[in-house]
C-alpha cells in the first residue's frame, strides 16, 4: 500500500497540470464561452495555475493507489493457491477492474471536491472554492452528502476496465519476457498459467545443453 502511496504522489505531480488544462476547457466550452486554446490556456494559468487544486488531487489519488494496489495484490495472493500460484489472464483482467471500479467509487467524493477546486468557477454566491475541508463543507451544507456521490457509477465503468486492462497487458507482457528469458536458459518462467521450472532443473538443462559450462569445482560437467 505504501508503494500505491508512492505512486499516487508521482501522478499527481505529473498529470495535475493536464487535468486543470482539461477541465478548465471543458468548463469554458459548456458554458459557451470561447477562450485561448491550448497553448493560450497554458500561458494564461501560469505554473501555478496548472497546479491549481494539487492537495485535492494529492488527497484523491494517493488513497486511490493504496486501494487499488492493496486490494489487486491481496485479491492475486488469495486467488494464487488455487492455480498453483499461476493465476489464468481472465482472473487478472478481472481482479484489476474490481480493484480499480472500488478505488474509484471510494475516491468519489474527493474527485468531486478536486473538480470544483480545478475549474476555477465559484458557486451560486460567487464564492470560489479554495481548501479540500472547505469545499467538502460547502458541498455537503448546499447539496447533502449524496453530491460527493455524483458521477460515482460512471467513474466506475470507466477506472475499473481502463485498469482492469492495464494490468492485463502488463501481465501478458511480463509472461511473454519471463517466457523469453527461460528459452535462452536466463531465468525460470510461468507462461499464460505454465507451470515454473526449478533452478536445479534449469541447471540440469543448461548443462545438458552447454557441454562446456563449468560445474563448482571448475571442471567440465561433461
Amino acid at each position: 500500500m505504501m508503494a500505491g502511496a508512492g505512486a499516487g504522489l508521482c501522478q499527481v505531480v505529473a498529470t495535475n497540470p493536464m487535468e486543470v488544462l482539461m477541465i478548465t476547457m471543458q468548463t469554458r466550452s459548456a458554458a459557451g464561452k470561447h477562450g485561448p486554446g491550448l497553448v493560450g490556456t497554458v500561458h494564461s494559468l501560469g505554473l501555478r495555475g496548472l497546479y491549481r487544486g494539487v492537495q485535492a488531487a494529492l488527497a484523491r489519488d494517493i488513497p486511490f493507489s493504496m486501494v487499488f494496489f492493496g486490494l489487486n495484490t491481496s485479491l492475486k495472493e488469495h486467488l494464487a493457491p488455487r492455480y498453483q500460484g499461476a493465476l489464468p489472464i481472465g482472473a487478472v483482467f478481472g481482479i484489476g477492474i474490481l480493484a480499480g471500479a472500488t478505488a474509484a467509487a471510494l475516491s468519489t467524493p474527493l474527485d468531486v471536491v478536486k473538480t470544483r477546486i480545478q475549474s476555477g468557477l465559484c458557486d451560486q454566491h460567487g464564492q470560489p472554492y479554495h481548501t479540500v475541508m472547505n469545499t467538502l463543507g460547502r458541498v455537503v451544507h448546499r447539496k447533502g452528502v449524496r453530491a460527493l456521490w455524483s458521477g460515482a457509477l460512471p467513474r466506475m465503468l470507466i477506472v475499473g476496465p481502463l485498469f482492469g486492462i492495464t494490468l492485463l497487458f502488463y501481465e501478458v507482457q511480463q509472461r511473454l519476457a519471463r517466457a523469453t528469458h527461460q528459452q535462452h536458459g536466463l531465468a525460470p518462467a510461468t507462461v499464460l498459467g505454465a507451470p515454473l521450472k526449478s533452478p536445479s532443473s534449469l541447471s540440469a538443462t543448461r548443462r545438458a545443453s552447454h557441454p562446456l559450462l563449468l560445474d563448482g569445482d571448475g571442471c567440465s560437467a561433461q
